[in-house]
């Protein structure tokens, strides 16, 4: 019971790594995208 316990605890704490991954590469692009956009108009 404990081990499996143990697996489920392991495997959520993966998916929440790889969702906070995720969402700062996301982020990050957004920015990117935005500010090449904002660069764009001032030229």
């Amino acid at each position: 019971m404990s081990n499996i316990t143990k697996n489920y605890k392991v495997g959520l704490f993966a998916m929440f790594i790889a969702a906070a991954l995720i969402g700062s590469v996301v982020a990050f692009g957004d920015n990117m995208a935005y500010a090449g956009r904002k660069t764009q108009k001032i030229k």
